[in-house]
């Protein structure tokens, strides 16, 4: 598995043609991605992943991140590109990884990944159409499992989401309003997310941040 993973976080896997828009290299990327998701299942039933290896990935994944810009959900005539519902998987069993029991991120690594979460987010080439932004929802979900963020970073976060305060609101039509769209839909979501009356966090209250999160959407 570990062979496995090494291969996936690959120049030839993951960052495979990495940068290009509209070209089959996406689906080694994006498959990729998915394929180091699956591993950290298998590690749930059969642990073989230590803390440094799962650091080790999530330096890949966010550099990753940063250099995707082929955002298709469906690829008319090719199949299901999902790079971005893929990574977002990625996240979301990375962070619910346990290593002898343990979650395996600080406060300041956790920030990190929210902070990709955003720039998944904050796409400017086209609008989400197959509920990317429901599973990076899923990640926010499991960020807050891990015990360790507070009201205060979560609020500070969804703050930066606010279009004044961003250096990458530019006036450019229609790529600003793609990225609204994809933005308020996000938000949205996870609105719903902390309104559901079944999460419950020891160090997030999901009541306050329900409340916060309105104030973007009226």
């Amino acid at each position: 598995m570990k062979h496995i993973l090494t291969t996936c976080l690959g120049e030839q896997h993951l960052f495979f043609g990495i940068g290009e828009r509209d070209s089959d290299s996406v689906f080694t990327r994006s498959f990729s991605s998915l394929a180091i998701a699956l591993a950290f299942c298998l590690h749930e039933k059969n642990p073989f992943l230590t803390v440094a290896d799962v650091h080790g990935i999530k330096e890949t994944m966010l550099r990753y991140i940063n250099q995707e810009r082929d955002c298709r959900g469906y690829a008319v005539g090719k199949g299901w590109a999902h790079a971005v519902a893929h990574a977002a998987d990625a996240l979301y069993n990375m962070v619910c990884c346990e290593v002898d029991g343990t979650f395996c991120f600080d406060r300041i690594e956790l920030l990190e990944i929210l902070k990709a979460v955003k720039t998944l987010i904050l796409c400017r080439d086209c609008v989400y159409t197959a509920e990317e932004d429901e599973r990076l929802v899923f990640v926010v979900k499991a960020v807050c499992a891990n015990k360790i963020l507070t009201n205060d970073d979560l609020m500070a976060w969804i703050d930066s989401f606010n279009p004044t305060d961003n250096e990458w609101w530019n006036g450019t039509v229609p790529n600003d309003y793609y990225l609204h769209v994809n933005r308020i839909n996000f938000l949205r979501s996870l609105y719903f997310y902390f309104r559901s009356p079944n999460n419950e966090f020891e160090t997030v209250d999901p009541s306050a941040i329900a409340k916060h999160l309105l104030t973007f959407l009226v």
